[in-house]
C-alpha cells in the first residue's frame, strides 16, 4: 500500500482509513468488512489474526488474545490486575440464582457475552429485547427478556465515573461548560441512551452527530499522517496537541564548596540545601501540564563529575520516566558547563537525548595594530629630515655639475606634481592652487605587534546511560522485532502451503467432473484408457490430501506436477478444437478479401503490375489448398489424438498472407508524366546554351578574330576581388570612347 494510512485501534474493533486522491478511505478487510475484530490468536502452526481469530475464538480460546488496548501502558508485573479482570462486573450473581453459573465455563462464557451484546445494541434503539441462548450449559437454555430501564438500573453506578471524568476534563482545559461551542460524540458506546442523557445532564449542551462515530478517528489519523507525509499537498490546518501531564526532572546538587561556581550554588540554595552543605535532590518542573509538544529545553549544570537525572510526573508515586546518568569525564579543575537537552516528543513521549560539554580555551595570538606615534618622536624624526635633505640637495647640485654634458638624463622637475599641473579647458575654470607642504603638527601612525588573549569556545558530546527507562530496552526491542520477523515468515508459509494445497484440492475435484460424463469438457478428447487412468490417479491424489494434511508446500506442488499431464493434454485438445472452426473463418475471409482486392478492375489498383496481383492470387490458391488438405485430415483423425495442425500455425499463415497483400495493394502509384515534362521545360529556359548568345559585331551570330583585331581590341578587366583575377570580354568599336 502506497501513501499514508491512519488506524484507529479500539478495544473490541480496529478500522484503517487510507489516503486517495482527495478523499480519505476506509481500507476493507479479507472479508470485505469496514471493521476488523482486535483478537489475535495462537495455533500449532501459525497466528490467526481479526476475522480468523474471531471465528476460532471459541474452540482456540485458551490460546486467543482480544481487547488488547486495556493492556497497552501496563508493564508486566501487572499479571495479578489481569487475575481480578472480571468480564461482567455487574451481573455476576444475576444467573446464579438459578443454579447456573456460566462464567466457570469458558464456552459458556463465550456464548453469553455473545448474546449480552446483541441484547445492548437492540436496547439502544427499542425499549426491551429477548435474551435467548440455545444449549448454554449442557442441555439448558436461557431465556430471558431484558427492558432498557433494567440496563440502565444495573448500569447506575457508571454514571458518577462519567461526571468525574467530564468535570476533571473541563478543570484541567481551564474552562466550563458555558463555554463549550459544541458537544461532539463519538465512540461506539455514545450510542447507548443513558450515556447521552448523561452527557447532556452535566455538560447542559445538545448533543452533535455530524460525524461518523466509528470511522471518524481513523479518518483524522490518516489525514493527519498526509499532513506529516511530503507525498501529500494537504490545506494547512491548525492542529495542537499538547500534554496532559507535566514532567518533572530531580538530581543531586553538589556540595557547596569555595571553588564551585557561584550562580550554580545560588541556585541550588534557593532550593532546600541541607545545613552541612552536603548533596541534596532538588526538582524542577521541565515541562508543565498542558505543554506544547514537540518541544526542547537545555537544561544546564556544572559538574566535575558524572551526576544523574531522574524524570518522573509530578504529583505521582510510580511514574518513573527512567534514570540518566550524564558521563562527564572526570576533572581537577574548575566545574565544566554541561548542556543537558530534553525533549517533549510530537508522540506525548519524553527522553533526554544527548549532553554537551562546554569548554573555554584562552589562547594568545599576535596582530598587527596601527598605533599614533609619540609627539616627542615625531618632532625628532622631523628635525632630523631637514638636514638630510640639504645634505642630498648638495650631492644632487655636484651630480648636475659633473653630468652637464649629458642630454640623455631624466630630470625630476619639482612643479611636475598633480596639485601643481595646469589644464587648460574652455568648458571649465581651472581653480589654480599651489602645492602645500603637510602640517608639521599632524598625526602620523605606525603598525606595532601586539599579544592579545583571545578565548575559544569547544563543545563535547558526553555519553548518557540510560536505565530505567519504560517501555522496552534496545535489546528487547530487537529481540521482539526478530519474533515479529519470524511470525511473519511462518504465517506466509503457512499461507501458500494452504493455497496450493486448495489449488491441488480444487484441480481434482474439476478434473473428475469434466470426465464423469459423455457431455463433459473432456470425455471425448481422452480415450476409454485414459479416462481410467485419470480417475485412478484422481483417487489416490484425493485420499493422499486427506491423509497428509499437514504436507509442505513442496510436496503439494510436486503432486500438483504429477497429475496435470493427463488432464492438460485433454484441456488443451478441447480448446484447439473449439478455437479451430473461429481461426478458420478467419482464414477463408481473408482469402476471399484479398482474392477480389486482386481481380478488382478499380482505378485505385490500376497502378500495380499484373505480375503482383497474380502473386496475391497465387499466395491465397496456396493457404487454401493446405488449408482443405489439413482439415480432411483432422475430420479422420480422433478427438483424443494430437491435432493435424494448430489454431496458432493457421494464424500465422493467414497473418502472413495479410501481410503481403496489404504491402502489395498500398503502393503508391508513380508520379505524372506532364508534371516531369513541365519541369524539364523550365529547366531549358532559365539555363541558355552557348549557341544563342550573339557574337560582339556580327550580324551572322559567326565570331571573327578579323574583325576583332580590326575595329575591336581585346580588353581584359581584373577584378581585385575576385579568386579569379583574370576575366576577359571583347567590347565593339562602338562600345569603346576612341579619341
Amino acid at each position: 500500500m502506497s501513501g499514508v494510512i491512519g488506524i484507529d485501534l479500539g478495544t473490541a474493533d480496529s478500522i484503517v482509513a487510507s489516503v486517495g486522491r482527495g478523499v480519505v478511505d476506509i481500507v476493507r478487510n479479507e472479508v470485505s468488512e469496514r471493521k476488523t475484530p482486535c483478537v489475535v490468536g495462537f495455533t500449532d502452526k501459525n497466528r490467526l489474526i481479526g476475522e480468523a481469530a474471531m471465528t476460532s475464538i471459541k474452540s482456540n480460546y485458551k490460546n486467543t488474545c482480544r481487547n488488547p488496548k486495556q493492556l497497552l501502558g501496563r508493564s508486566s508485573p501487572d499479571d495479578e490486575e489481569l487475575k481480578k479482570e472480571k468480564f461482567f462486573q455487574i451481573c455476576d450473581n444475576a444467573i446464579a440464582d438459578d443454579g447456573l453459573d456460566p462464567l466457570k465455563n469458558a464456552k459458556a462464557r463465550f456464548k453469553l457475552e455473545e448474546a449480552v451484546n446483541k441484547v445492548k445494541k437492540i436496547l439502544s434503539a427499542n425499549n426491551e429485547a429477548v435474551l435467548g441462548i440455545e444449549c448454554l450449559m449442557g442441555d439448558e437454555d436461557l431465556n430471558a427478556v431484558v427492558t432498557r430501564d433494567k440496563l440502565e438500573e444495573l448500569c447506575t453506578p457508571m454514571i458518577g465515573k462519567m461526571q468525574s471524568v467530564m468535570d476533571r476534563a473541563l478543570k484541567e482545559a481551564n474552562v466550563t461548560a458555558d463555554d463549550l461551542h459544541s458537544v461532539e460524540i463519538i465512540g461506539g458506546v455514545s450510542r447507548v441512551p443513558f450515556i447521552q442523557r448523561t452527557i447532556v445532564d452535566t455538560l447542559h449542551k445538545g448533543l452533535s452527530r455530524t460525524l461518523n462515530a466509528d470511522e471518524c478517528v481513523a479518518r483524522g489519523c490518516a489525514l493527519q499522517a498526509a499532513m506529516l507525509s511530503p507525498l501529500f499537498k494537504v490545506r494547512d490546518f491548525a492542529v495542537t496537541d499538547f500534554s496532559q501531564q507535566g514532567v518533572e526532572v530531580a538530581w543531586k546538587a553538589a556540595a557547596a564548596t569555595s571553588t564551585g561556581d557561584d550562580s550554580e550554588q545560588q541556585h541550588e540554595r534557593a532550593d532546600d540545601d541541607t545545613a552541612d552543605g552536603s548533596a541534596s535532590i532538588k526538582r524542577t518542573e521541565v515541562f508543565q501540564p498542558r505543554s506544547t509538544l514537540n518541544m526542547v529545553k537545555m537544561l544546564t549544570f556544572y559538574r566535575k563529575d558524572a551526576f544523574d537525572l531522574w524524570a518522573q510526573y509530578p504529583n505521582s508515586k510510580d511514574a518513573s520516566l527512567g534514570r540518566f546518568t550524564v558521563q562527564v569525564p572526570h576533572s581537577d579543575g574548575a566545574p565544566k558547563k554541561i548542556k543537558v537537552r530534553a525533549k517533549l516528543s510530537l508522540h506525548g513521549t519524553f527522553s533526554i537525548e544527548n549532553a554537551t560539554m562546554i569548554e573555554e580555551e584562552e589562547y594568545q595570538v599576535v596582530e598587527k595594530e596601527r598605533r599614533p606615534k609619540d609627539k616627542q618622536q615625531q618632532q625628532q624624526q622631523q628635525q632630523q629630515q631637514p638636514a638630510a635633505g640639504a645634505g642630498a640637495g648638495a650631492g644632487a647640485a655636484g651630480d648636475d655639475d659633473d653630468d652637464d654634458d649629458d642630454d640623455d638624463d631624466d630630470v625630476n622637475m619639482p612643479d611636475a606634481s598633480p596639485s601643481a599641473t595646469t589644464t587648460t579647458n574652455a568648458d571649465h575654470d581651472v581653480n589654480m592652487q599651489p602645492a602645500e607642504t603637510a602640517p608639521s603638527d599632524k598625526e602620523e601612525y605606525e603598525e606595532v605587534e601586539v599579544t592579545k588573549t583571545k578565548t575559544r569556545t569547544e563543545k563535547t558530546e558526553i555519553p548518557i546511560i540510560r536505565c530505567g527507562v519504560p517501555g522496552m530496552t534496545e535489546e528487547q526491542l530487537i529481540a521482539a522485532e526478530d519474533d515479529e520477523s519470524k511470525m511473519r515468515g511462518i504465517d506466509r508459509e503457512v499461507a501458500e502451503t494452504d493455497e496450493k494445497r486448495n489449488e491441488l484440492e480444487s484441480y481434482v475435484f474439476e478434473s473428475r467432473d469434466k470426465i464423469s460424463s459423455p457431455s463433459s469438457k473432456w470425455y471425448e478428447f481422452l480415450s476409454a484408457a485414459q479416462r481410467d487412468e485419470l480417475s485412478n490417479i484422481l483417487m489416490q491424489t484425493e485420499d493422499w490430501i486427506y491423509d497428509h494434511y499437514d504436507a509442505t508446500k513442496a510436496e503439494y506442488m510436486d503432486k500438483l506436477i504429477a497429475i496435470r499431464p493427463l488432464g492438460d493434454g485433454a484441456e488443451y485438445r478441447a480448446s484447439e478444437a473449439s478455437l479451430r472452426p473461429e481461426a478458420e473463418a478467419k482464414t477463408q475471409d481473408a482469402m476471399q478479401k484479398y482474392r477480389s482486392l486482386a481481380q478488382s478492375p478499380d482505378v485505385a489498383y490500376s497502378h500495380i503490375a499484373i505480375e503482383r496481383k497474380q502473386h496475391i492470387i497465387d499466395e491465397c490458391q496456396k493457404l487454401e489448398s493446405w488449408l482443405s488438405q489439413q482439415k480432411a485430415l483432422q475430420a479422420r483423425q480422433p478427438l483424443y489424438d494430437t491435432p493435424v495442425y494448430t489454431v496458432a500455425d493457421l494464424n500465422a499463415k493467414t497473418d502472413a498472407l495479410i501481410k503481403l497483400a496489404d504491402g502489395i495493394l498500398s503502393e503508391k502509384p508513380p508520379k505524372k508524366e506532364e508534371k516531369q515534362q513541365s519541369t524539364t521545360t523550365n529547366d531549358a529556359s532559365e539555363s541558355p546554351s552557348a549557341d544563342d548568345t550573339p557574337a560582339a559585331g556580327g550580324d551572322n551570330g559567326e565570331s571573327s578574330e578579323e574583325e576583332g583585331g580590326a575595329g575591336g581590341p581585346t580588353v581584359e578587366e581584373v577584378d581585385s576581388s575576385s579568386p579569379d583575377a583574370s576575366t576577359k570580354y571583347e567590347a565593339s568599336p562602338k562600345d569603346m570612347d576612341v579619341d
